[in-house]
């Protein structure tokens, strides 16, 4: 197992190459900071869905906590990101603005057998999965080689999908993590990567940890080591092109006098004034797209950001379940529920433009420069 100074930055960790234990893997993601906390996420019953939070005490050796609650059990999952241990709680307190460091980054990719019949079964588009886990393997193995990004661990999520982290030898704080994020969301555009945008730029996502068993396919979540240390902040960002000062999104019209109908002169600040998404959507194609049909055919990741920004807008939260209705999973316990847990300001240009990927919307939308 790591000592804790090789993961401070203090001497370079190496990792061998081939599949890897879960207890180097967890020593490695481990933050490892005195006054945060990371958790591990369990169903309640075994069918349901992760809500159970085992939060690690602060001060206390993460990896050694992950596996005596996951290896072995169905389901389990693990968080990348430390949180404010005063807002810990055993079905709680993992939110984005709860957040207070981050180990790395991080990419989902959906695919396998399993999740593509599913989407077949259901009537839903393919159009973000790959059919098998070699079709996985393989986009992998080509972003690799266009990007020259080498993940430090590969994941084998059990399902056919994979996650790939990307390991900073210190940690991060939010601020400093969101922006290389969508960075890392753009790269993966760029590169013809099928990718969930919104899980790589959600700071309090969890995911299935090593050493655990998928419930559907019965296979053990694998980790991979392509030999690779952690990256520096410095290395990460000459490797991604980051400009820590860059903004991602400049505005053709000034917030003095924002357009009428328009997010796109305030999305970036805090505070903003009242907009009307409906009047908006007349401008914005990303909005008016991820609103037709009451959502019937929106993704999740679009979902996400179109029921933030109406809750936000005068229609309100009672707008944002009107768009969400069409929708085959729509359950308007569910969503409330999932309003509550969002914060933030509405979405910006790039983050919606992510969403979608290459061939939406904002390809072609004339309002907005990137």
């Amino acid at each position: 197992m790591l000592q804790k100074s090789e993961q401070e930055g203090n001497a370079p960790v190496v990792i061998p190459r081939g599949t890897v234990a879960p207890e180097q893997f967890i020593s490695v993601v481990e933050v490892g900071a005195p006054d945060a906390s990371q958790c591990v996420v369990t169903p309640v019953k075994e069918d349901g869905g992760p809500t159970d939070h085992a939060w690690c005490p602060v001060g206390t050796a993460f990896a050694p906590f992950v596996i005596s609650r996951v290896v072995g059990f169905k389901s389990a999952y693990f968080s990348l990101g430390a949180f404010d241990p005063t807002n810990t709680r055993r079905f709680g307190g993992r939110t984005v603005k709860a957040c207070m460091l981050l180990r790395g980054f991080w990419i989902d990719i959906d695919g396998g057998i399993y999740k593509w019949a599913k989407a077949l079964a259901d009537g839903k588009s393919t159009e973000g999965l790959y059919e098998t886990a070699a079709m996985v393997w393989e986009a992998v193995k080509q972003f690799i080689k266009a990007s020259g990004l080498n993940p430090t661990f590969i994941v084998e999520s059990g399902s056919g999908g994979m996650h790939l982290y990307f390991i900073l030898t210190t940690p991060i704080s939010r601020d400093e993590w969101q922006g290389r994020a969508a960075r890392l969301v753009e790269l993966a555009v760029q590169h013809g990567l099928k990718i969930d945008a919104q899980c790589t730029t959600d700071a309090a996502r969890i995911f299935r940890a090593p050493g655990s068993i998928h419930q559907k396919s019965g296979k053990v979540v694998q980790a991979h080591s392509l030999g690779v240390s952690p990256y520096t902040l410095e290395q990460w960002d000459k490797l991604t092109g980051f400009d820590p000062d860059a903004v991602l999104f400049k505005p053709k019209h000034s917030k003095a006098e924002p357009r009428e109908g328009s997010i796109n002169g305030e999305v970036l600040d805090n505070q903003y004034p009242p907009y009307s998404y409906k009047s908006a959507a007349q401008h914005c194609g990303a909005m008016r797209k991820a609103a037709e049909g009451n959502g019937r055919d929106t993704s999740y990741p679009v979902w996400l950001l179109a029921i933030r920004s109406a809750a936000l807008s005068i229609e309100g939260e009672d707008y944002a379940h009107e768009i969400s209705s069409g929708h085959h999973d729509y359950d308007y316990g569910e969503t409330d529920k999932k309003l509550a847990s969002l914060d933030g300001r509405p979405a910006s240009c790039a983050t919606w433009r992510n969403s979608y990927g290459a061939g939406g919307p904002c390809d072609t939308c004339e309002y907005g420069e990137f």
